[in-house]
Protein backbone atom coordinates (compact mmCIF):
# COMPACT_ATOMS: atom_id res chain seq x y z
CA UNK A 1 0.00 0.00 0.00
CA UNK A 2 1.25 3.63 -0.75
CA UNK A 3 1.07 6.03 2.10
CA UNK A 4 -1.60 9.20 1.42
CA UNK A 5 0.22 12.16 2.31
CA UNK A 6 -1.10 14.37 5.21
CA UNK A 7 -1.71 18.35 4.14
CA UNK A 8 0.06 20.69 6.59
CA UNK A 9 -2.00 22.33 8.97
CA UNK A 10 -3.26 25.53 9.16
CA UNK A 11 -2.62 27.74 11.84
CA UNK A 12 -5.48 30.23 13.02
CA UNK A 13 -5.36 33.07 15.22
CA UNK A 14 -5.95 32.30 18.83
CA UNK A 15 -7.87 35.86 18.88
CA UNK A 16 -9.17 38.22 16.31
CA UNK A 17 -7.26 41.52 15.45
CA UNK A 18 -7.35 44.08 17.47
CA UNK A 19 -8.11 47.04 15.35
CA UNK A 20 -7.60 49.65 17.88
CA UNK A 21 -4.06 48.29 17.44
CA UNK A 22 -4.34 48.41 13.31
CA UNK A 23 -5.12 51.83 13.31
CA UNK A 24 -2.00 52.33 15.99
CA UNK A 25 0.53 50.45 13.56
CA UNK A 26 -1.00 52.32 10.47
CA UNK A 27 -0.07 55.56 12.24
CA UNK A 28 3.41 54.64 12.61
CA UNK A 29 3.82 52.94 9.63
CA UNK A 30 1.85 55.50 7.04
CA UNK A 31 5.27 58.17 7.57
CA UNK A 32 7.80 55.73 6.91
CA UNK A 33 5.89 54.25 3.99
CA UNK A 34 5.63 58.04 2.39
CA UNK A 35 9.13 58.60 2.95
CA UNK A 36 10.79 55.35 1.34
CA UNK A 37 10.85 56.56 -1.85
CA UNK A 38 13.33 59.24 -0.77
CA UNK A 39 15.45 56.25 0.99
CA UNK A 40 19.20 56.98 -0.43
CA UNK A 41 19.69 54.23 -2.94
CA UNK A 42 23.18 53.40 -2.41
CA UNK A 43 22.64 53.12 1.60
CA UNK A 44 19.84 50.47 0.88
CA UNK A 45 21.76 48.45 -1.62
CA UNK A 46 24.89 48.47 0.51
CA UNK A 47 21.98 47.11 3.39
CA UNK A 48 20.64 44.41 1.03
CA UNK A 49 24.48 43.26 0.29
CA UNK A 50 25.46 43.00 3.60
CA UNK A 51 22.95 42.25 5.50
CA UNK A 52 21.88 38.49 6.58
CA UNK A 53 18.37 38.66 6.57
CA UNK A 54 16.63 41.08 4.16
CA UNK A 55 13.53 40.65 2.12
CA UNK A 56 9.81 41.67 1.87
CA UNK A 57 8.07 41.41 5.06
CA UNK A 58 4.40 38.94 3.99
CA UNK A 59 1.97 37.28 5.63
CA UNK A 60 1.01 34.23 5.34
CA UNK A 61 -1.29 31.02 7.03
CA UNK A 62 1.33 30.13 9.08
CA UNK A 63 2.23 33.78 9.82
CA UNK A 64 4.80 36.15 8.65
CA UNK A 65 7.62 35.98 6.51
CA UNK A 66 10.63 37.80 5.59
CA UNK A 67 12.22 37.30 2.31
CA UNK A 68 10.04 34.06 2.02
CA UNK A 69 11.41 32.41 5.92
CA UNK A 70 9.29 32.24 8.71
CA UNK A 71 9.77 35.28 11.37
CA UNK A 72 10.07 33.94 15.07
CA UNK A 73 8.67 37.16 16.77
CA UNK A 74 6.41 35.89 19.04
CA UNK A 75 9.23 34.53 21.21
CA UNK A 76 10.46 38.45 21.49
CA UNK A 77 10.05 40.18 25.08
CA UNK A 78 11.33 43.66 22.58
CA UNK A 79 10.76 44.32 18.94
CA UNK A 80 12.07 47.62 18.04
CA UNK A 81 11.37 49.06 14.13
CA UNK A 82 13.58 51.58 12.22
CA UNK A 83 13.62 53.23 9.54
CA UNK A 84 16.53 54.64 6.91
CA UNK A 85 16.28 58.21 7.14
CA UNK A 86 15.59 59.94 3.93
CA UNK A 87 18.28 61.29 1.44
CA UNK A 88 20.82 59.99 4.04
CA UNK A 89 23.64 58.38 2.35
CA UNK A 90 25.29 56.97 5.37
CA UNK A 91 22.20 54.61 6.34
CA UNK A 92 21.62 55.96 9.54
CA UNK A 93 18.62 54.52 11.12
CA UNK A 94 15.60 56.00 13.76
CA UNK A 95 13.43 54.33 16.09
CA UNK A 96 9.60 54.38 15.11
CA UNK A 97 7.78 51.73 17.20
CA UNK A 98 8.55 49.28 20.24
CA UNK A 99 6.75 46.89 21.96
CA UNK A 100 7.65 45.33 25.42
CA UNK A 101 6.13 42.03 25.96
CA UNK A 102 6.10 41.65 30.00
CA UNK A 103 4.97 37.87 30.25
CA UNK A 104 0.92 39.11 30.52
CA UNK A 105 0.83 42.26 28.47
CA UNK A 106 2.43 44.00 25.09
CA UNK A 107 3.16 47.76 25.90
CA UNK A 108 3.80 50.41 23.16
CA UNK A 109 5.91 52.12 25.70
CA UNK A 110 6.04 55.78 23.90
CA UNK A 111 2.42 55.50 23.49
CA UNK A 112 1.67 54.63 27.18
CA UNK A 113 -0.77 51.66 25.67
CA UNK A 114 -1.23 48.15 26.71
CA UNK A 115 -2.66 45.01 25.33
CA UNK A 116 -3.55 41.88 26.53
CA UNK A 117 -1.08 38.89 25.28
CA UNK A 118 1.86 38.62 23.24
CA UNK A 119 0.99 40.76 20.20
CA UNK A 120 4.23 40.89 18.25
CA UNK A 121 2.75 38.41 15.67
CA UNK A 122 0.14 41.07 15.44
CA UNK A 123 1.78 43.62 14.65
CA UNK A 124 3.23 42.45 11.78
CA UNK A 125 0.15 41.50 10.36
CA UNK A 126 -1.27 44.81 10.07
CA UNK A 127 2.38 46.45 9.34
CA UNK A 128 1.60 43.82 5.94
CA UNK A 129 -2.42 45.06 5.66
CA UNK A 130 -1.21 48.77 5.79
CA UNK A 131 1.73 48.50 3.23
CA UNK A 132 -1.16 46.68 0.74
CA UNK A 133 -3.57 48.99 1.85
CA UNK A 134 -0.82 51.56 0.40
CA UNK A 135 -0.59 49.81 -2.39
CA UNK A 136 2.54 47.60 -2.16
CA UNK A 137 5.18 45.75 0.77
CA UNK A 138 7.68 46.77 3.07
CA UNK A 139 11.13 45.67 2.17
CA UNK A 140 13.17 45.04 5.62
CA UNK A 141 16.32 44.11 7.10
CA UNK A 142 15.62 41.30 10.36
CA UNK A 143 17.72 41.10 13.45
CA UNK A 144 16.61 38.37 15.58
CA UNK A 145 18.82 38.79 18.97
CA UNK A 146 16.46 36.08 20.75
CA UNK A 147 14.45 38.17 23.37
CA UNK A 148 15.24 41.55 21.20
CA UNK A 149 14.22 41.41 17.54
CA UNK A 150 14.80 44.52 15.15
CA UNK A 151 12.87 45.26 12.14
CA UNK A 152 14.42 48.10 10.06
CA UNK A 153 12.27 49.14 7.02
CA UNK A 154 14.61 50.23 4.50
CA UNK A 155 12.22 50.55 1.29
CA UNK A 156 8.77 49.68 -0.26
CA UNK A 157 8.17 48.09 -2.91
CA UNK A 158 4.73 49.40 -4.96
CA UNK A 159 2.30 46.15 -6.59
CA UNK A 160 3.03 45.66 -10.44
CA UNK A 161 -0.37 45.82 -12.43
CA UNK A 162 -0.67 42.67 -13.87
CA UNK A 163 -0.14 42.50 -17.58
CA UNK A 164 -3.56 41.55 -19.58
Amino acid sequence: PTRTPMPAPTLTPTRQPDVYLGRLVAEKFDPVIEAAPFFDSGAVFALLGQHPWTGLLTWTETGAQIGGRPVAVSQAGELSFYTLEAGDPAGETSLFLKLVYTGRVTRLPEEQVYFQGQRMEEVLFWAVRRAAEQGGQLLVAYDDFGARQVITVIGFRPFTPSGD
